[in-house]
């Protein structure tokens, strides 16, 4: 059989059962090792994206961005306050540590 990629149900199912390579049962096709392993780059660069987004929102709104990381957790209140009563550069301090700390 000829190797010609993964589908997105097989992708699923190879990093859920951790196999590196095989024969994916959904489509048909063989599964590769590299092709896993590109879709895991991708995966942390996309991550890597989002958390300097989020970073840029925090310099400008801090609680925006603890927000956007974890929504309205005690660490969303904490840095509303910081922000709120006057300690700006607390909160964006604050905001960078919270989503730095994923």
């Amino acid at each position: 059989m000829v190797n010609v990629g993964v589908t997105s149900g097989c992708y699923f199912w190879v990093l859920i059962l951790g196999v590196s390579s095989g024969y994916c049962i959904f489509s048909g096709m063989r599964v590769r090792e590299s092709d896993v392993n590109n879709r895991d780059v991708d995966n942390e660069q996309e991550s890597i994206m989002n958390d300097l987004i989020r970073i840029v929102i925090a310099i400008f709104l801090p609680p925006l961005g603890v927000f956007l990381q974890v929504g309205f957790g005690k660490d969303f209140w904490i840095n509303l306050l910081l922000t709120i009563f006057g300690f700006y550069i607390l909160g964006i301090v604050h905001a960078v540590w919270v989503i730095a700390k994923k």
